[in-house]
């Protein structure tokens, strides 16, 4: 019923998943939407979005969504919000959810040094001795990574269940 006259091709498929024709404004509506109307309490929408808030402010950038699911599937969230909320997490808030892990990852190590010498840093150093370079900032950010993500959580949480719960209802009470 609901199918289009003419399937689009892969390559079409695939250039419509990495960039929608009607923008990703409304397919962040559409998905948000979706997750709001379904069945699922308001506290477990909410701690999915939360979950999905927390990873984004790890530097595991492929692996966002299955640690969203993850966390979701430990604290009894929502699926489809964590993936949601792991747009918390997008080009123009990573710069500084990461400069806040970083920050707060060497001052829990102790060290505000800046661990990497730009000048010397060559083709070969990276290649030969991929761990001298990325180890001393990987450590500080994966460890700053957990408080910051904790308080982003936090606040999408309490900010969030109240919207959901107050949008279910009326959703609900409309459709009866």
């Amino acid at each position: 019923m609901f199918r289009r006259r003419f399937s689009l091709s892969y390559l079409q498929r695939w250039r419509q998943f990495l960039w929608p024709r009607a923008g990703w404004a409304r397919a962040f509506t559409y998905m948000w939407r979706r997750a709001i109307r379904t069945r699922a309490s308001a506290h477990s929408i909410a701690l999915g979005f939360a979950g999905g808030a927390f990873v984004s402010a790890s530097p595991l950038i492929g692996l966002h969504i299955v640690y969203a699911w993850l966390i979701c599937w430990a604290i009894g969230g929502n699926y489809l919000a964590a993936a949601l909320g792991t747009w918390v997490g997008n080009p123009i808030t990573f710069p500084f959810i990461w400069a806040g892990s970083y920050s707060v990852g060497n001052y829990l190590l102790g060290d505000n040094r800046m661990p990497l010498d730009f000048e010397n840093l060559t083709l070969g150093t990276l290649w030969n001795e991929p761990a001298s370079v990325f180890l001393p900032i990987f450590v500080p950010f994966m460890l700053g990574s957990f408080p910051v993500g904790l308080m982003i959580a936090v606040i999408i949480y309490y900010s969030s269940v109240g919207i959901i719960h107050i949008y279910q209802k009326k959703y609900h009470k409309g459709r009866l």
